[in-house]
C-alpha cells in the first residue's frame, strides 16, 4: 500500500508540474523566471528548458495513448469486449494522444518564438527521442530482460 502510495502522489506532482510547463510555454510569464526567486530573478528562461520537457512529454503521451489505442483495437478486433484493453481504448488512449499532440503543439509555437532556432530544434528532437524511448519501453524491456 506504501509503494502505491508514493506512486500516485508522484503522478500527482508529476501533473502538477505538467500543467505549469504547459502553460509556461504559451503565456509571456514564461519567459522569465519569477522576480522573488533567488539567483535567477528576472532572468529569461532559456527555450532549451521549456522545449526538451515539451516535445519530451508531447511524444511520451501520444506514444502512450497510441500504445492504448492499438492494443484496444487488437482486442476489439479479436472479439474481446470485455478486455481492459478496450476501455483503455475508448476512455484512456485517446486522451493521452491528444495531450500528446497539444503539448507537442505548443513546443512548436515555442520553437517558432525562439531566437535560438537550431538549438530549440536540437534540443526538441532530443526531447521527442526520449519521450518516444520512454512510451515505447513497457513493450521493449520484457522482452530484453
Amino acid at each position: 500500500p506504501v509503494a502505491l502510495f508514493a506512486a500516485l502522489w508522484a503522478t500527482v506532482a508529476l501533473e502538477v508540474v505538467g500543467v505549469v510547463l504547459a502553460l509556461a510555454l504559451v503565456r509571456p510569464w514564461g519567459r522569465r523566471f519569477p522576480p522573488r526567486l533567488p539567483l535567477l530573478g528576472g532572468k529569461k528562461v532559456p527555450d532549451w528548458t521549456l522545449l526538451a520537457p515539451a516535445w519530451g512529454a508531447g511524444t511520451l503521451l501520444a506514444g502512450h495513448g497510441g500504445l492504448f489505442v492499438g492494443f484496444g483495437l487488437l482486442a476489439a478486433v479479436n472479439g474481446d469486449l470485455t478486455s481492459e484493453f478496450v476501455w483503455y481504448f475508448v476512455f484512456w488512449g485517446p486522451w493521452f494522444v491528444i495531450g500528446g499532440f497539444l503539448f507537442m503543439a505548443a513546443g512548436w509555437s515555442c520553437l517558432r518564438r525562439s531566437p535560438q532556432r537550431r538549438i530549440g530544434i536540437a534540443v526538441s528532437a532530443l526531447g521527442a527521442f526520449v519521450g518516444l524511448v520512454l512510451s515505447g519501453t513497457p513493450i521493449v524491456l520484457p522482452h530484453i530482460v
